[in-house]
């Protein structure tokens, strides 16, 4: 009887451990390697003068030791790798004539890998704010190269809508538009029905008040409706050349971010296409891939938010001044008719 309950029990042992997956001792090490992902912890030392190639130490956990593991600096393999441990490597990082950081990744056979950014420095790492502007600058830079050819397109939109902007602020300054002493001397003169030099006064004037005024004492003489009906007609032609001025703001605005999502579109195309007649895994990699290819799109709504509150801020300040137009605009039309 007790014979047959510790057999029963060892049965009852073996057939547990089948259930729920444990494997035999002989294959727990591979079962480990996929399921540890290889991690970068520190890199000693972690710069190096700028034009210098620098030995550095990576310590981590879970490199592979069976087969050399891929180290890649700065998305490209490394001169040299020497495993010295599951958790140290040792490797070469080549020389640079740039500042800024450099990502270091470990990726085993399985193309398992965590990704380390900012993992090398070339040049002293900044401290001072001057230094970090500089470091900045140079990852902007880098990542501007990631974006390729699209990106200099947005960079030619940015420039052209920075400009315009600028000519927008001159153009519809109050003063340049409606010069408030040669309206004073226009309505003077229109009050007095001097509607000779009043002409006069316009042509000399050449501003946006001076042309809608222009029109309306051309007409003199004739009935009120008549000359209601050429300013207004003046003033909605001048009212519509502001606002197409400023338009242009909002398709720059509309334009940059469609340029990034097309880069973007077109980097993960490329990138899909690379991996697609690769075989294993490599999540690592076309993440990385796709991360690239996303800062189109940061860039093209970079240049597009800032494009968009420039053509509402116009747009405002065009509004004000059509509505100033107007008020002055009924001032004149009763001045002439008043003294036709």
């Amino acid at each position: 009887m007790n014979k047959s309950f510790a057999t029963t029990f060892v049965c009852c042992f073996v057939l547990s451990g089948a259930v729920f997956g444990q494997e035999p001792a002989g294959d727990s090490g591979a079962a480990t390697y996929t399921a540890d992902v290889p991690a970068v912890d520190s890199i000693e030392p972690n710069w190096a003068p700028l034009g210098k190639e620098a030995e550095v130490v990576i310590r981590g956990r879970a490199f592979s030791t069976e087969s050399v593991p891929q180290v890649l600096i700065g998305g490209k393999p490394a001169p040299w790798v020497n495993v010295v441990s599951d958790s140290e490597i040792r490797t070469m990082i080549p020389r640079k004539d740039r500042l800024g950081w450099e990502s270091i990744q470990v990726i085993n056979p399985d193309n398992q890998s965590i990704p380390v950014e900012q993992g090398f420095h070339h040049g002293p790492i900044p401290s001072g704010w001057l230094d970090r502007t500089g470091m900045r600058l140079g990852s902007f830079a880098d990542r501007f190269a990631m974006g390729g050819s699209t990106m200099y397109a947005i960079l030619l939109l940015s420039v052209v809508g920075l400009a315009w902007f600028i000519h927008c602020l001159f153009y519809l300054r109050p003063a340049r538009l409606m010069d408030e002493s040669s309206s004073r001397q226009i309505l003077a003169l229109l009050s007095n029905g001097d509607f000779g030099e009043a002409q006069k006064a316009c042509e000399r004037d050449k501003s946006l008040f001076a042309r809608v005024v222009l029109a309306g004492v051309r007409r003199s003489g004739e009935s009120p409706q008549k000359i209601t009906e050429a300013i207004e007609a003046a003033g909605s032609r001048e009212s519509a050349h502001l606002f197409q001025k400023v338009s242009y703001l909002s398709n720059i605005g509309v334009i940059s971010p469609m340029l990034g999502l097309f880069g973007t579109v077109l980097g993960m195309v490329m990138v899909f296409d690379e991996f697609a007649n690769q075989d294993g895994p490599h999540q690592v990699l076309l993440a990385a891939g796709i991360s690239k290819a996303l800062y189109t799109t940061v860039f093209g709504l970079t240049v597009g938010i800032p494009a968009m509150c420039a053509y509402y801020f116009l747009r405002g300040k065009v509004m004000r001044l059509v509505t100033d137009l107007e008020e002055q605009a009924e001032e004149v039309t009763r001045s002439i008719a008043r003294r036709s």
